[in-house]
């Protein structure tokens, strides 16, 4: 499975880039042990954007990544990194009005998760898990 990541802004507000963070606003992440929540995303705006985690946004935690989602619908936050599948599941479920949400930045895709066999597992499990 792949993924992207996602920064999202309430469709009302002014700016449309990912510089949005900057100036005291808050930018929402998931969990700081999230990879695509939290570490991902903060490796994203540092390279892409140098912008870094409390030095030139605020950070909010949301516990997950519907509720940073929510979160910036309802204007907790100013933004939030998010993962794209969570966004489009939610638009489509009609749990947020996907009018009032727009993207501002789009990562590429990334592997959502790996697996890890110890040297010399059976040949039978190898294929299982891994066809």
């Amino acid at each position: 499975m792949e993924e992207s990541g996602r920064a999202c802004r309430r469709a009302a507000a002014p700016a449309r880039a990912a510089r949005c963070a900057q100036g005291g606003r808050t930018l929402a992440f998931t969990d700081p042990t999230s990879s695509s929540g939290f570490k991902a995303p903060s490796a994203l705006l540092r390279s892409e954007f140098k912008l870094t985690p409390d030095k030139d946004f605020k950070t909010a935690f949301s516990g997950k990544h519907d509720n940073s989602i929510i979160g910036v619908v309802n204007k907790d936050h100013d933004a939030a990194a998010i993962a794209n599948s969570v966004m489009k599941r939610m638009i489509a479920r009609k749990v947020v009005d996907g009018a009032r949400i727009r993207t501002i930045y789009k990562s590429q895709t990334f592997p959502t998760t790996a697996f890890g066999l110890k040297e010399g597992e059976r040949t039978g499990t190898k294929s299982a898990c891994c066809a």
